[in-house]
């Protein structure tokens, strides 16, 4: 009976002691050891990086310039055109079919020596008050036919039958002489000669003014030359909007001479180009379609598309090497991934060695089992940790590999896998060879986003 009490108290005293001695060993192998620095950060490329950087297109300033610009100018010289003018110019013998022949028309008379200029005007000042004398009478209530011949003796105008002349000028002689050569055909003049109001067959416009005709007549060939010289404008605009752009790259040090001036000849070929032909379709097509009112809208509407369209080609040849930057990071990003799966396989392997290596070493399982060591117990909580680290180490790289595998855009997919490298740093030669040029990819894209004004670094 005695002997019984002995034992059971010894197995008593084992087990408490036994129990003391595991958790003591427990507490002292559970203290944290840093073994890897905090990577969080340090190769944390974004899953969506390489599409952020390949919107290298910059704001389409230049397009929006030219048209405002266009726009301004367009309307501006719209102004300055009297179509009482162009009627005229028609009645005399002109073909305004299209716009090309009133730039002719225009041209024709600017290219005329000075005395002939100023005997040109003076024919469009008599015949544009002919159209006003004539618009005047229509508002009164009048019936107004013009003669089938513009140069008609005698008269200018059918005013409910009866013949009319006109006599835009400020010299009364000439008011006079039709007096005495046609008394029976009464004469409208202006209200600079309304000393002659009392003159029979003398009637005066107060509404008609030979200054203001001659301006309208003057604008009206200034507004036109305006307005067809449009389109020369257009490359001067790129010029300047691009340059200064370029010179705020610069200041940046975001970019160098060379490329610089690349890129702002670039603009001026392909937005100038084609903000240029734009502006001479839209003034053709919108002059046949409404005249100068549709001229004008045709050339901002012409500067707005072909401005637009000239800078897709210019964008596409400015972005050549930052397409390819962006291509070897792509390239780059994909090996570094295939790196780190690579490494991450032999991470899974050799856990599982060194698991194997330490239970070969440990002591038989019964010696273990009736009095652990610390090196037991510490065999078996390190094993333990081996098995842990090891099953979700291969539970990532199974996931991982399948991420890789099956995604559509490889890139992006790859881009994802690194996201995992501060979860479960590895290390391997072929690894931090990858990360090196991966580093030197994205340092040579940041380098030429910033040539085409996109930080994204």
């Amino acid at each position: 009976m005695v002997s019984w009490w002995i034992i059971g108290t010894a197995a008593a005293v084992y087990l408490v002691a036994r129990y003391v001695r595991v958790r003591g060993f427990h507490r002292e192998l559970s203290q944290v050891i840093t073994v890897y620095p905090d990577a969080n950060g340090v190769y944390r490329y974004l899953a969506d990086y390489h599409e952020r950087a390949q919107r290298w297109r910059r704001a389409p300033l230049e397009a929006a310039a030219v048209t405002g610009i266009t726009a301004y100018e367009a309307i501006y010289a719209l102004s300055m055109i009297d179509p009482d003018v162009l009627e005229a110019a028609e009645r005399i013998g002109g073909d305004f079919s299209s716009w090309a022949q009133v730039e002719a028309w225009q041209r024709s008379i600017e290219a005329m020596e000075p005395s002939a200029r100023e005997g040109a005007i003076r024919q469009l000042v008599g015949y544009t008050g002919e159209m006003k004398v004539a618009a005047h009478l229509v508002a009164d209530g009048h019936v107004v036919e013009f003669p089938e011949a513009p140069n008609q003796a005698g008269y200018d105008l059918l005013v409910d039958g009866s013949p009319l002349q006109v006599k835009t000028t400020i010299h009364p002689s000439l008011v006079r002489e039709h007096l005495s050569t046609y008394p029976d055909i009464p004469v409208v003049i202006p209200q600079e000669l309304h000393e002659l109001a009392e003159a029979p067959g003398v009637v005066v416009d107060h509404d008609l003014s030979h200054a203001d005709v001659t301006q309208s007549v003057r604008e009206t060939l200034e507004g036109v030359g305006d307005l067809g010289g449009l389109a020369a404008h257009v490359p001067w605009i790129t010029l300047a909007v691009s340059g200064f752009r370029e010179v705020v790259l610069m200041a940046r040090g975001w970019t160098d001479l060379a490329t610089a001036l690349k890129n702002v000849g670039i603009d001026v070929a392909g937005v100038g180009v084609g903000s240029t032909a734009g502006v001479k379709a839209g003034l053709a097509l919108g002059f046949v379609l409404g005249g100068t009112v549709g001229a004008v809208i045709g050339a901002i509407l012409g500067a707005l598309g072909g401005s637009t369209l000239g800078k897709r080609p210019a964008n596409w040849l400015k972005a050549r090497r930052a397409r390819a930057a962006a291509e070897r990071f792509r390239r780059v990003v994909e090996e570094t991934a295939e790196a780190y799966l690579e490494a991450l396989a032999a991470h899974v392997d050799a856990l599982r060695r060194r698991r194997q290596a330490i239970w070969r070493t440990a002591r038989p399982w019964l010696a273990r089992l009736l009095w652990p060591r610390r090196r037991d117990v510490a065999t078996a909580y390190v094993a333990r940790r081996l098995r842990v680290n090891e099953r979700d180490a291969g539970r990532l790289y199974q996931s991982l590999q399948h991420l890789l595998r099956t995604s559509q855009d490889r890139a992006k997919a790859a881009a994802e896998v690194l996201l995992h490298f501060h979860e479960r740093p590895v290390y391997s030669v072929r690894l931090a060879e990858a990360f090196r040029r991966l580093r030197e990819a994205r340092e040579s894209l940041v380098v030429e986003l910033r040539k085409l004004g996109r930080d994204v670094a």
